[in-house]
């Protein structure tokens, strides 16, 4: 039987073809990785609110404050959750679990797994503070958010895409509003920070536990018409 060889220009329609099919694909394979940071980073943000509701449960009902401080040191509200997500960690280890880390932001050595306190998510301070300004061991009881469903406690923070890029470290825990600006040395808005990591939108858990995502407008609408979701006594 004699053996039938491929010509050149067999090859190259063959190659032509694989090289569309490809390019058909690939957008849908992106966008299936994308969707599958989107569904982490909410399971992330869920665990969150379980592990704050089980801290605030076992705190007489207070709220994890900004800024623990303790004889010997002082943990902030990502190390206070420390126990509630994992018990290989206690309230005073910088070290943070990996459900911190934001999977829509390239970590690389700085971020999980670097030791760096570069994280992905932020808390509220106007539930801790009608004005938003906190200190040392601030906090308030639950009972006195007037609506916990409607009242934010923890979001994606304010981290670019750029690997371990983050606001200044002072206020990088922080959940900032959309059109804020994150400060040194992004020197950006929120909104710029957080606009390709989950189709402009945010990933939140609420005071009653519950977690869903908002869009960046909404957000930002809602920031201007009073901070409706944002301050607990509305």
């Amino acid at each position: 039987m004699k053996r039938k060889n491929f010509t050149l220009i067999e090859l190259l329609v063959v190659i032509a073809i694989i090289a569309i099919l490809a390019g058909m694909l690939l957008p849908a394979l992106n966008q299936a990785r994308k969707k599958a940071r989107d569904i982490a980073c909410m399971n992330n943000v869920k665990q969150l609110g379980t592990a704050a509701t089980m801290y605030i449960n076992d705190s007489d009902g207070w709220v994890p404050t900004w800024q623990q401080a303790y004889e010997s040191g002082w943990s902030r509200w990502y190390s206070l959750l420390n126990p509630y997500v994992g018990k290989s960690k206690s309230s005073s280890e910088h070290e943070l679990f990996k459900i911190m880390y934001c999977p829509g932001i390239p970590w690389s050595n700085q971020g999980y797994g670097g030791g760096g306190e570069y994280y992905g998510y932020g808390l509220n301070l106007y539930l801790l503070h009608d004005n938003g300004w906190v200190g040392l061991n601030m906090s308030r009881k639950i009972t006195t958010v007037k609506k916990p469903s409607e009242t934010i406690m923890i979001g994606d923070n304010a981290v670019s895409m750029i690997p371990d890029r983050a606001p200044n470290w002072g206020s990088r825990p922080a959940l900032f509003f959309p059109s804020e600006n994150i400060g040194a040395p992004l020197n950006m808005t929120d909104w710029a920070a957080n606009l390709e990591k989950h189709s402009g939108r945010k990933n939140l858990v609420w005071v009653d536990g519950h977690a869903s995502s908002k869009k960046l407008s909404e957000m930002q609408s809602n920031w201007a018409d009073g901070k409706k979701w944002w301050i607990a006594k509305q």
